[in-house]
């Protein structure tokens, strides 16, 4: 354990001394279903460092869905490390390369679910708006799903997502 925290502060450390950026950022979204009466929350807190063509980052992830009609309520919460990689820019227009870990946990009411795990790797694009905002688009994913051990392959619109970020 005194190894890991020893290179995470030193890789800190060497993050600082190459001119790299902090940056928060995240999405947030609600939904909801008349038809089927349910309701749904997704937050997602980022918090990251850009040093040349690399980012790292982790990422918080709160969610809750609730349907009154089936007595169908969830809360999940959890983390995801990644590594981006841009690899290819011009001007404010990059695209990426994400790859990650999520790490999540889900409470079906009554019961609870066992840890999840899901590695993955996902394309992206990121547009910086001014010096210090940017939105970062996911155009899908490819990840494998501990749970059922199923691999999951998403071009869907559902697979995509927005994320605004603020640059330090």
């Amino acid at each position: 354990m005194k190894k890991i925290l020893i290179t995470l502060v030193l890789c800190c450390m060497a993050a600082w001394q190459a001119h790299a950026q902090f940056a928060i950022g995240g999405h947030i979204s609600f939904g909801g279903n008349t038809k089927s009466n349910n309701f749904t929350v997704d937050f997602r807190p980022d918090l990251s460092y850009t040093f040349g063509d690399f980012c790292a980052g982790v990422t918080l992830r709160f969610d809750f869905y609730d349907n009154p009609d089936n007595n169908d309520r969830q809360i999940g919460w959890g983390f995801t490390p990644y590594l981006q990689y841009y690899f290819w820019s011009l001007g404010r227009v990059s695209l990426l390369a994400e790859a990650g870990l999520d790490v999540a946990r889900t409470n079906f009411y009554p019961e609870d679910r066992p840890w999840l795990f899901e590695p993955y790797l996902s394309p992206g694009l990121s547009i910086e708006l001014t010096e210090h905002w940017s939105v970062m688009g996911y155009l899908g994913r490819v990840s494998w799903e501990s749970q059922n051990h199923n691999w999951i392959f998403s071009l869907s619109p559902e697979g995509y997502s927005l994320a605004v970020y603020y640059t330090f």
